[in-house]
């Protein structure tokens, strides 16, 4: 898998990671959880109003507001925003300001401006989408990496 080479890139020391539990239409994180979550700390949204917080992954995965995939609430890493290291952000697509186009929430929008540390964005689509036009707005978040089914690592 393209996302889990360039995750044995980066991950050089025990980081925590926010990623998604993925649906049909986005990339599939699922060997990623299990793969890394030994050796580092795997933490996954939990929809609050019009963004989210992070939760520790934990079985089992349930279907919460917006059809999206969540462990169960905790308020255990409720103040922990800061900690975390990496963000994989499912995308449709990019803009000509290489601005995530996301699913119209814009929930990780509203996350990742609170962040005082900004961590390591990874963007992860099912194919390559491209608008050569800006439809993105100042808040959407711009990535560092990214990823499709068909990009290729060595």
């Amino acid at each position: 898998m393209n996302l889990e080479k360039l995750l044995n890139s980066i991950l050089y020391k025990p980081m925590n990671i926010l990623l998604y539990a993925s649906m049909k239409s986005e990339l599939p994180t699922y060997k990623i959880i299990q793969k890394y979550r030994r050796k580092h700390k795997i933490f996954i949204p939990f929809i609050e109003k019009e963004s989210f917080k992070m939760v520790i992954f934990r079985l089992p995965i349930k279907i919460k507001n917006n059809n999206i995939q969540s462990s169960e609430n905790s308020i255990f890493y409720k103040n922990k925003r800061d900690d975390i290291d990496i963000m994989i952000v499912p995308i449709v697509g990019l803009d000509i300001m290489q601005r995530r186009i996301g699913f119209g929430k814009g929930m990780y929008d509203r996350f990742y401006a609170k962040l005082r540390h900004k961590p390591i964005i990874i963007f992860t689509q099912i194919k390559k989408c491209f608008s050569q036009d800006i439809i993105s707005e100042k808040y959407d978040i711009k990535g560092d990496f990214v990823i499709d089914a068909n990009t290729k690592f060595r």
